[in-house]
């Protein structure tokens, strides 16, 4: 199918090759405009603000998000401040990079000297542009804990078995009547059935 011209006014569908050279529509009298529709103005930071090989605007390629910014001086007068940042990948927090050397509503630049890697799956930051983090961002670490509720059970500190007994009374005064002074069990605790460990 040919291009078309439509009519703002009426709504009527006019054949490009017809309707181009008229400035008017014949069936409502409305004129037609000779602008070209507007384009979205691509994403930019401004003039003279340089991007990396890997810098980009595209959802697809962002490594990690930005949460929150703290300004220069926050913590004191030698603080630069300081860029908070999740994983784009995994929504892992991964903790701060440097303060922004640009920044629009939704995204920011930060250095492209500073370097960082998730620590959960490894992602690298390569695209120094960092998107403004979702709104339905949940943090993963609490949903693990909301589902896997702590257990106050002691583990061994050699094996981190939970396979463990506490020492009876019994046990230490039979090793003190042995070994006396040398006795090992005298001030310890627990033992572990798994690697024998007693603390």
């Amino acid at each position: 199918m040919g291009k078309k011209i439509v009519c703002e006014s009426c709504g009527t569908i006019f054949p490009f090759e017809k309707a181009k050279d008229m400035t008017e529509c014949p069936v409502c009298g409305a004129a037609f405009d000779e602008e070209e529709p507007k384009q979205e103005k691509p994403l930019s930071f401004g003039d003279g603000v340089e991007l990396g090989p890997y810098d980009s605007f595209d959802e697809d390629k962002i490594d990690f998000w930005w949460y929150e910014i703290d300004e220069p001086g926050t913590f004191g007068a030698t603080d630069s401040g300081s860029t908070y940042t999740t994983c784009a990948k995994c929504n892992w927090l991964v903790g701060s990079a440097t303060y922004p050397i640009a920044r629009t509503e939704d995204y920011v630049l930060i250095s492209s000297k500073y370097h960082s890697r998730c620590r959960h799956c490894g992602n690298e930051l390569k695209n120094h542009i960092l998107s403004k983090r979702p709104e339905d961002w949940v943090n993963p670490k609490k949903q693990i804990i909301s589902f896997n509720e702590p257990k106050n059970t002691p583990k061994c500190p050699t094996c981190s078995s939970t396979n463990i007994r506490k020492l009876s009374a019994t046990s230490k005064l039979v090793d003190v009547a042995v070994w006396g002074v040398l006795s090992r069990k005298a001030h310890k605790q627990w033992h572990c059935d798994n690697c024998g460990s007693e603390w």
